[in-house]
């Protein structure tokens, strides 16, 4: 496809970049946009847009207000996957910027759409590609954990490892999270992932149930009512 100005491909994208900055323009500094052209047969464009803003603790709230949202919409609506990759792209190069950003993707439903088109069957190559990096690059910024709970019911094992990654590294660290986190169902839903021993999944699940009582974690245990009924048939009250 030819991002050459002029060309359909680039007002699209310039389209984009112009109405995501519009309505943000008196905090923007500068905008530096760079096409990359890599490979020969076929050729492969990569567009990077960077933006610096005058006041740098603003930064978050320009891009959650008027970055993601048109970003997202290419994403759910472009009928063209090279439009929905560039999309998808973007939106990794934000959330992999700061975990504010990265919360502010999750908080806006954005994982969840890169993973539905990441697990579309008819996603090109290309574009399951781009979505797969950018939820990674994203989750692993992310540490606003209930934004991340949702991935835990719907990832295959190859995202749901990082996931469950993010988990294993900030639950340790955070008393409140480590009570949500069982509150809210999380750790009941991963007792009843079926990791492979020896696999980076199971090792992140034995990291976070090291982080509770035993007793907790097996309450928590898909066979934990079946374990209850066997001791019961075996109890005898008479002695």
């Amino acid at each position: 496809m030819d991002y050459k100005k002029g060309t359909a491909q680039f007002a699209y994208m310039e389209g984009k970049i112009v109405s995501a900055l519009a309505k943000a323009h008196k905090d923007v500094k500068s905008v530096e946009v760079r096409l990359h052209v890599e490979g020969h047969s076929p050729k492969m464009y990569r567009l990077d847009t960077t933006v610096k803003f005058v006041n740098f603790h603003k930064e978050a709230s320009v891009v959650v207000s008027k970055g993601i949202p048109p970003l997202k919409d290419a994403l759910i609506n472009e009928p063209e996957d090279h439009l929905k990759a560039a999309s998808a792209w973007s939106l990794g190069q934000i959330g992999r910027h700061s975990p504010d950003h990265a919360r502010a993707l999750a908080e806006a439903d954005v994982l969840r759409r890169l993973l539905a088109v990441y697990l579309h069957q008819d996603s090109s190559e290309d574009l399951q590609t781009k979505a797969k990096r950018a939820l990674k690059s994203v989750i692993q910024k992310c540490t606003h954990l209930p934004a991340l709970e949702p991935l835990l019911q719907e990832s295959p094992h190859n995202i749901l490892k990082y996931v469950v990654q993010q988990f294993a590294k900030v639950l340790p660290h955070d008393l409140q999270a480590r009570r949500s986190f069982v509150q809210s169902g999380g750790l009941q839903k991963i007792q009843e992932v079926k990791a492979e021993v020896g696999s980076k999944l199971h090792d992140f699940i034995d990291e976070i149930n090291m982080l509770y009582p035993p007793e907790i974690v097996q309450y928590y245990s898909p066979n934990y009512a079946e374990t209850l009924l066997k001791k019961m048939d075996e109890y005898n009250p008479t002695g």
